[in-house]
């Protein structure tokens, strides 16, 4: 057997477990711009297939009672179930990685899976052929997926990466606000068209986002899906008139953007109102916003990005984040007053 890493093309597609697949798949539709690919139908689920650009997402019900899928919504609610990695050769992927610790989820030739962290899978398949859906897309592909772990298991997790995907660690941060903090670290691979951004929360005067998901999601798992735009102030406006909510950004952030992103083009005025941030990575910048929770609890959350040829995850933003996030809590918390 090849002891040589596996060739991974990027992250070909995510599955979602939700209650109900197809009103989630209306959801994603008329506000995210998504368009339908196909329906699959088993004995105990159902499931809608969507994409866009080169996203794809597919949507899981469970059709009978007392399916294994009510255990997961049960504890953690709608979320991220199994993450797919395009790769040349799928057996080889898995004996890679079942040799260097991983355990097998299914064993299937064409797409076998193993245990990614907590209740979370990951599935290795060959390449699939994109569909061309029209219009032109908003959003083109799927930049990151990060995974909320708790703070003892951040190291570990991240060496479980960097084995048995044979990943490497490209970033690692330490972001704290007055009230929460997070330690974060990414993985990716060779070529950084996948790449794992993990977040534990750390010490704080508050429960931090990180932890708050934590709870709420009964564990670990997908904390934000990340996708990539070629024109994010077009994009952040069509969803908003189709009703995507976005995390408000404090206009005092934008006071002396250009001071820290001299070489930014886009209008103050465009950024402010769009809540996009901003910042200096890797030879260019980095354009970045981020939406609500996708469900009612405050678990998923969807990024969206453009690269200015920065290579990085707006590191210079995350203390801006954690601060709208906190006052998203402020919020929730008086609202159950």
């Amino acid at each position: 057997m090849s002891q040589m890493a596996p060739n991974f093309q990027g992250i070909d597609s995510v599955e979602l477990y939700v209650g109900n697949a197809k009103q989630a798949a209306a959801y994603y539709s008329s506000v995210l711009g998504f368009r339908p690919i196909g329906r699959d139908v088993s004995a105990e689920t159902v499931s809608y297939v969507i994409g866009q650009g080169d996203i794809r997402l597919k949507l899981t019900s469970a059709l009978r009672p007392g399916s294994p899928m009510h255990a997961f919504l049960a504890r953690h609610g709608e979320g991220v179930k199994d993450v797919c990695l395009a790769v040349d050769d799928p057996q080889a992927a898995l004996d890679y990685a079942v040799r260097h610790g991983a355990r097998i989820a299914r064993e299937d030739p064409e797409k076998p899976q193993i245990v990614f962290h907590g209740d979370i899978t990951c599935t290795f398949l060959k390449p699939t052929p994109k569909v061309d859906i029209s219009p032109a897309p908003a959003l083109l592909g799927i930049d990151h997926v990060a995974m909320a772990v708790c703070a003892a298991d951040l190291e570990e997790f991240a060496d479980f990466c960097t084995g048995v995907f044979g990943f490497h660690i490209s970033h690692r941060d330490f972001t704290s606000t007055e009230w929460s903090g997070m330690r974060s670290a990414v993985v990716e691979s060779p070529d950084g068209s996948v790449k794992f951004p993990l977040v534990a929360p750390a010490n704080g005067k508050r429960k931090s986002q990180v932890q708050e998901f934590l709870d709420f999601n009964g564990g670990p798992g997908v904390q934000h899906i990340a996708f990539s735009s070629l024109d994010l102030p077009a994009t952040i406006r069509q969803m908003r008139r189709c009703g995507l909510e976005m995390l408000d950004i404090p206009s005092p952030y934008y006071d002396n953007l250009l001071e820290r992103v001299p070489n930014l083009t886009e209008s103050i005025d465009d950024m402010r109102e769009l809540g996009i941030l901003a910042d200096n990575e890797g030879g260019g910048y980095l354009l970045q916003t981020f939406t609500k929770p996708l469900q009612p609890q405050p678990t998923l959350f969807g990024e969206l990005v453009q690269r200015k040829g920065a290579t990085g995850f707006g590191a210079g933003n995350i203390k801006s984040l954690f601060e709208a996030v906190e006052r998203e809590q402020v919020l929730r918390a008086a609202a159950s007053l």
